[in-house]
């Protein structure tokens, strides 16, 4: 199962100290690869190295209408642009004279990688100022743990982060935030999700119920107490920040249960298409990115 760097504590707590997994080395066994960013974990996957991934939903609704990606959404992990919870959010030097969308032309955006959360709501935020992503600002893909540091030599203007690295480039001073998800749509939807390969459930259905029944469940105790899942986590691989920093960062609205949203992905498909993400010819029937009786919630 492959992995990324941010936010992904329900999950990863499956496999840490104290885990509420009961199935684990019974119905199925679980071994996770972390990587930098989104395409990395396609190339993998494509490569048939990786039976499961972690994923936006964007990119599954590109990958799936380009023919690229065969999967099942299984499981969410957080969701976006929920009211009263932490939303992935743009963040300038409180000196740069941006204040403002309309302030962002020509600006150098810092994304974590092409067609992921960050890039789709920095080109959200340059539309919603009538400006051109493709002529009017420059992407650069870096990891989340560069942008700060990018930002503060003037390699980026912008940094497009989620938590824990929103708190890091705050809690070192001189960054303020210009807008987040939530600024820029009327609806929230699942940010992350884990997909796993169509064929490898239907070939292992048993173990892909009872890992899901075993997320549900790692989900649950998190939501219950996420400070307490934060804690077993600190020191371990997944967590690179200092502990202080790790532990102030705030929270991702996150599914009880874990349950995958299809309505808030069909409202998403809708709005990349508004937004020049995807073309019209790329729409695809979301319900095809659900498995009846396995996905959680459906």
């Amino acid at each position: 199962m492959g992995h990324g760097a941010a936010a992904e504590e329900p999950f990863w707590l499956m496999t840490a100290g104290g885990s509420t997994s009961q199935y684990d080395g019974v119905w199925y066994d679980m071994e996770l690869s972390p990587f930098r960013g989104t395409a990395e974990r396609l190339t993998a996957y494509q490569a048939g190295g990786l039976d499961a991934i972690v994923i936006s939903p964007q990119a599954q609704i590109i990958g799936t209408a380009r023919g690229a990606l065969d999967l099942y959404s299984i499981s969410t992990i957080m969701r976006e642009a929920e009211p009263d919870s932490f939303s992935t959010s743009a963040v300038v030097l409180e000196d740069s004279g941006i204040s403002s969308l309309d302030d962002l032309k020509g600006a150098a955006i810092a994304i974590v990688d092409e067609g992921s959360q960050p890039d789709f709501i920095a080109r959200q935020g340059l539309r919603e100022a009538d400006l051109d992503p493709a002529t009017d600002a420059e992407f650069v893909v870096l990891p989340y743990p560069s942008q700060a540091e990018a930002l503060h030599n003037g390699l980026i203007d912008v940094a497009v982060l989620p938590e824990p690295f929103y708190t890091l480039a705050l809690s070192e001073g001189g960054v303020k935030p210009l807008f987040d998800a939530a600024d820029l749509t009327d609806f929230a939807y699942d940010l992350l999700t884990i997909s796993f390969d169509r064929k490898f459930v239907e070939d292992n259905i048993g173990a892909v119920c009872a890992w899901a029944a075993d997320y549900a469940a790692s989900m649950d105790a998190y939501i219950a107490d996420p400070q307490a899942g934060k804690r077993v986590l600190v020191g371990s691989d997944f967590v690179t920040l200092p502990e202080d920093v790790y532990l102030r960062s705030t929270e991702y609205a996150r599914p009880a249960g874990g349950v995958v949203d299809a309505e808030g992905t069909a409202q998403m498909m809708e709005a990349m298409i508004e937004f020049g993400v995807v073309e019209e010819s790329d729409r695809i029937d979301v319900g095809t990115l659900i498995r009846d009786g396995v996905t959680l919630g459906h």
